[in-house]
């Protein structure tokens, strides 16, 4: 359960939060139990980061009890995804201040923590939720062509010294999410006299929307007769 029931045992809390412009408040039950405001990072790719900003805001308005508050969070697991990066110190009333969350999963899994806020005697407290996943990405133009399949050795073919060609491939996300991709490619055979790498492909990197899917091109550029060019490539995506 993403509600974390405790029983009401102090006053309103001097600082109030706001994201997305909606007040982070909590709802109490018939039976006085608080349950409390989550803060949702959604879905995100393993190792990938996500921040939120917080807007505290000090609502103290009566003349006496308007003072300045120190704004303290309470250690969060050092192991776990969730961090805070920026926090308010002392606010004044009626202040308003930014805590800048971040959530960085190292692992496929859902996870929830809570976060307290202490300023002078109150607290405010919100439950930080987000989920660890891994992308799915298909590929489609690269065919195997070793005899024994599934070395994951490509042909990319032929060419004339001194012209270029050219192996158009796709990549598709089939992620419920936005996925970033980069291309590396490491030389293992012939060198180029001119100095210029004869394997490249484009884009290197790119992200992908959730759903779609993204045209590349691997290439071979040969300055140099030679049935000896190779290179190992890889397509590193988060996991």
């Amino acid at each position: 359960s993403l509600h974390d029931a405790l029983p009401i045992s102090t006053v309103q809390p001097l600082i109030v939060g706001l994201l997305h412009q909606k007040k982070l408040a909590a709802t109490v039950s018939k039976d006085g139990t608080e349950t409390l405001p989550v803060i949702d990072f959604g879905k995100l790719p393993v190792g990938q980061e996500r921040v939120l900003d917080i807007k505290l805001t000090n609502c103290v308005e009566l003349p006496e009890l308007a003072r300045e508050t120190d704004v303290t969070p309470a250690a969060l697991d050092p192991i776990g995804p969730f961090s805070v990066l920026k926090f308010p110190t002392k606010m004044i009333p009626s202040q308003s201040q930014t805590i800048a969350l971040s959530f960085q999963p190292k692992r496929e899994a859902a996870f929830k923590e809570r976060l307290v806020l202490g300023s002078g005697k109150n607290a405010v407290r919100y439950l930080l939720v987000g989920h660890g996943v891994s992308p799915v990405f298909t590929t489609e133009g690269l065919t195997d062509s070793s005899e024994l399949n599934g070395d994951g050795r490509l042909d990319i073919g032929d060419v004339l010294q001194g012209e270029e060609v050219a192996l158009p491939f796709k990549l598709t996300n089939n992620s419920p999410f936005e996925v970033s991709y980069c291309v590396e490619l490491a030389n293992i055979g012939e060198v180029n006299v001119s100095g210029m790498q004869p394997f490249d492909c484009v884009p290197l990197e790119a992200l992908v929307a959730a759903g779609e899917s993204k045209e590349l091109s691997l290439s071979l550029s040969a300055d140099t007769p030679s049935l000896y060019y190779a290179a190992n490539m890889r397509i590193v995506v988060p996991n």
